[in-house]
């Protein structure tokens, strides 16, 4: 049996759906074969995190202290106040880089892109991230935007993901990456997630609504 430990730093006004889009399908692999992906989520100490919207308090399994290494780095987004505090949180982003180092794969969803773009980690790479910030992605002149609407993008051994829900599918694409197509359609099967994908596109947006002091 396989063991994968999966990093989900946490900080107050962290997007609840950003986190659990990963750690439910993950939770599932043990469920549905013989490989374990284990979900740590931490933060700077294990007082418990207020999570958006609505308040929904989780407590945290580790402190940057605890853990070091793991093997899949995931960042989730937050509400714009949050992202724009975490952008100048020193310790958050040394931290965010410090998991990134001995990362197979580093990974975000929605404005965790924003995160890992101020960490330097996205230069050079295509990302995306939610249809409401992107114009905030374009201030980091070093991350590659593709065209068109991707629920997520994979470049290399990063995958950052659109909008909230578009996590779900992420974390699929990651389970097909580091175990099998077979156990991740398992895992849809458990979550029953067959979404009926529209044609029509989210709407854009043409300024970007966080500061991340950049000009």
């Amino acid at each position: 049996m396989s063991e994968f430990i999966v990093g989900i730093p946490l900080y107050s006004g962290v997007d609840l759906l950003d986190v659990v889009s990963a750690q439910e399908p993950f939770s599932f692999v043990e469920t549905v074969s013989d490989h374990k992906m284990t979900t740590y989520l931490i933060a700077e100490s294990t007082e418990p995190v207020e999570t958006s919207p609505g308040g929904l308090r989780v407590i945290p399994d580790k402190s940057f202290q605890e853990i070091d290494e793991v093997d899949i780095l995931w960042v989730p987004g937050g509400k714009p106040a949050s992202i724009e505090a975490t952008l100048q949180d020193n310790t958050l982003l040394n931290y965010i880089k410090t998991l990134s180092q001995k990362s197979s794969w580093i990974t975000s969803v929605c404005t965790g892109s924003l995160l890992l773009a101020k960490a330097g980690l996205l230069n050079g790479y295509e990302a995306t991230t939610h249809w409401k910030f992107m114009p905030c992605l374009r201030k980091f002149p070093e991350v590659k935007i593709p065209e068109g609407y991707n629920r997520f993008v994979k470049d290399g051994n990063r995958i950052t993901g659109g909008g909230i829900s578009s996590g779900i599918e992420e974390a699929l694409e990651i389970i097909t990456i580091v175990i099998s197509e077979d156990v991740a359609n398992s895992v849809r099967e458990i979550l029953e997630y067959y979404p009926q994908i529209s044609e029509d596109l989210p709407p854009t947006q043409e300024q970007c609504e966080i500061s991340t002091g950049l000009c």
